[in-house]
């Protein structure tokens, strides 16, 4: 009578065989979930850059630094949260943390039609 039965090196085979596909999908996914919290923080410091701009060009009597060249000034996150610039919380993905209201957001004026705006957070 023949057995109809796997033996256990083959069933070990298989078992191993599953566990390096698994190790495989761990690695690729884990490193997409780490390329998206990138984006994701990229994206919100854009629409804080975006959002200061605008709150720029409403505000320009405020800061009389913005007509002098090479000027350097910093406002804060809770001044765009204020005036409703930015109206949602901002979680930075990477840490799933609250970016705090006091984060400050540094303005270069290069030229008297261009600036430079950087968001001091890390």
């Amino acid at each position: 009578m023949k057995n109809k039965g796997f033996t256990l090196v083959e069933l070990l085979a298989v078992i191993v065989i599953l566990g390096v596909i698994l190790s495989m999908v761990t690695i690729g996914v884990s490193s997409y979930m780490k390329k998206t919290e990138e984006t994701s923080f990229n994206t919100m410091i854009e629409t804080i850059k975006t959002s200061t701009e605008l709150y720029l060009i409403d505000y320009v009597s405020k800061y009389p630094e913005l007509e002098i060249e090479g000027s350097i000034f910093q406002i804060e996150l809770k001044e765009l949260v204020e005036k409703n610039y930015i109206t949602s919380k901002l979680i930075d993905d990477r840490t799933k943390t609250q970016m705090p209201l006091t984060t400050k957001i540094e303005i270069t004026v290069i030229s008297s039609s261009q600036i430079e705006i950087d968001v001091l957070y890390e």
